[in-house]
């Protein structure tokens, strides 16, 4: 999928230019125990001869990976006699990173290493050198080369926080690096590019490629031309050496279509479990904790199954429609970003602001058990019904309280795009939306906290909101409060640690529930009346009548 391969030919650091200083990009080092273990599952064991293996670590940083690859590699070499200057050494280990300060102490490390399982010191030095390369892996040209094992922890780094110049390489380049992407997306495609036939690739990355739309392209590639040997989710845990805001995975990647899928959702990484997985991945057998799926996503669409069962849970959903086809007038939305909500959002209603230029507005933490509290918060809203800016004329006051943070207004970004237009907001805000009765949901939840407003509040951009012109938005938000919706969130969404959801627009999207018209009066009614139950197994056994399908 990687573009023009003639383009390989261009000098990294010209690409780079000045900012090629820039040291320590996208940083998080993995935990030792982890990174063995991830070496386990790649199968870089002492089974094999690993001198005759080619491991490319692609951003090796303190050398969690490539160091524990080199202490195995000299272990072997030790147990079968291998003379140190077996030329098959120089290809058996390829490490690369950017950061020149990380490298000298990997190379440093490695050549230690090597000198305490006996390797001479001019050829521990040598294959230090040869082996840890100051490059950017995305950019380097190799020349044809492939490698039997990838490993490593991709940097974390958005693309648009990178310099123009090396996101515009990069985006011409990378086909997968689209959307507001991730710099470890990249990596993925960079690497399968150089892998051998028979050769694995395994990445300790962040999971939201596996289901969100930015990570499309990726999932593409991989069904079209490779093979998920297994995906480990472990955003419950903690396999890096700080604290880290990305949820992480280990996917491991081959060539061989048609084999099995293991899949994991880890709740620690104890060495019991670490044995427990790869154990269930060497034999390929489910144990509890892993579990084979014999197709996977060959459409390259979200990974969502995780268990037994789940296979089948889906396919009995999609009989049903989405969420937005349910009912005629059904919308999905979010509430407004203002782009400076210290400056837009007041607490009290302030004096001096006309009326119709300020909106009570609904923020997530107003949300509890189902109910909507009044937090007296105001939005101050600078656009006319017609979706023109007020000015002057029809609203001085607004304009007075606004002025009063003109230079902080406008440094903003959308501001800086159209100055005269400088006290915008970032999101257009449709005054309708506080007067239509609509559901309302916190960005992050622990699942099934659903509001209903009559009408009388503008939603804030953690929340996202409901609306329906057919619906009895009551006995909806009943169905949004179950388990039956809670667990189809739970498999579109990625989780955050303590096991919260997110109830993004692009999840409450594909939510799959009964049309209204099939609901029976009745149950409308007894799902109506429970809106604002605490009493969950009431509001689950009236959900699963209305589903049918959880009712067996």
């Amino acid at each position: 999928m990687i573009r023009a391969r003639e383009l390989f030919c261009d000098d990294w650091t010209e690409v780079w230019g000045d900012d090629q200083s820039t040291n320590g990009v996208g940083v998080v080092y993995t935990k030792p125990e982890v990174a063995a273990w991830v070496l386990d599952l790649v199968g870089y064991t002492a089974d094999r001869k690993l001198c005759s293996l080619r491991l490319l670590d692609p951003g090796c940083g303190s050398g969690a990976f490539s160091l524990e690859a080199i202490r195995r590699l000299c272990a072997g070499i030790r147990a079968d006699q291998t003379d140190w200057n077996e030329p098959a050494l120089d290809l058996a280990v390829t490490a690369v990173d950017i950061d020149e300060a990380a490298l000298q102490g990997t190379r440093a490390a490695a050549r230690a290493i090597l000198e305490a399982a006996g390797c001479p010191a001019s050829r521990a030095s040598a294959l230090a050198c040869h082996w840890f390369v100051r490059t950017d892996f995305l950019l380097h040209d190799w020349s044809g080369r492939t490698f039997d094992l990838i490993v490593g922890n991709p940097p974390y780094v958005r693309l648009e926080e990178l310099p123009k110049r090396l996101l515009a390489t990069y985006r011409n380049r990378y086909e997968t690096a689209t959307e507001r992407a991730d710099l470890y997306i990249a990596f993925f495609e960079a690497a399968l590019a150089l892998l051998s036939p028979d050769g694995r690739l395994a990445y300790l990355c962040a999971n939201r490629f596996a289901k969100n739309k930015y990570g499309s392209a990726l999932r593409q590639l991989i069904a079209e031309r490779h093979h998920v040997r297994a995906y480990l989710n472990l955003e419950h845990t903690e396999p890096f050496t700080g604290k880290v805001a990305a949820y992480p995975a280990i996917v491991i990647l081959d060539n061989l279509a048609g084999a099995p899928t293991a899949v994991a959702e880890l709740a620690d990484l104890s060495d019991d479990t670490r044995a427990a997985v790869t154990h269930a991945l060497r034999t390929r057998h489910d144990n509890g904790a892993v579990h084979h799926f014999t197709g996977w996503h060959a459409d390259g669409s979200p990974w969502i199954l995780t268990r037994d069962g789940d296979a089948e849970h889906q396919d009995a959903l999609s009989r049903l429609p989405l969420l937005e086809d349910s009912a005629p007038g059904t919308r999905v939305g979010i509430g407004v970003a203002t782009g400076a909500d210290r400056v837009f959002i007041r607490t009290g209603k302030p004096d001096g602001v006309e009326n119709d230029a300020l909106m009570p507005l609904a923020e997530a933490d107003a949300i509890r058990n189902g109910t909507l509290a009044n937090s007296n918060r105001w939005l101050l809203n600078p656009y006319r019904q017609d979706g023109s800016l007020r000015d002057d004329t029809d609203a001085p006051g607004l304009m007075l309280a606004l002025r009063e943070h003109e230079t902080r207004l406008r440094a903003r970004h959308c501001a800086k795009k159209t100055p005269a237009r400088w006290y915008r907001t970032i999101d257009r805000i449709w005054p309708h939306w506080m007067t239509m009765p609509k559901l309302l949901l916190p960005d992050i939840q622990p699942g099934g906290v659903v509001a209903f407003d009559e009408g009388g509040f503008y939603p804030h951009h953690n929340v996202y909101w409901i609306a329906s012109e057919s619906w009895n938005l009551r006995a909806l938000q009943t169905l949004m409060r179950s388990e039956a919706i809670t667990r189809q969130i739970r498999t579109h969404s990625v989780q955050m640690r303590g096991g919260a959801v997110r109830c993004q627009t692009q999840t409450l999207r594909k939510l799959r529930i009964p049309s209204a018209a099939s609901i029976p009066p009745e149950l409308m009614r007894r799902l109506a009346v429970l809106a604002e139950s605490n009493d969950n197994a009431a509001i689950n056994e009236a959900a699963n009548e209305a589903y049918a399908l959880f009712a067996r």
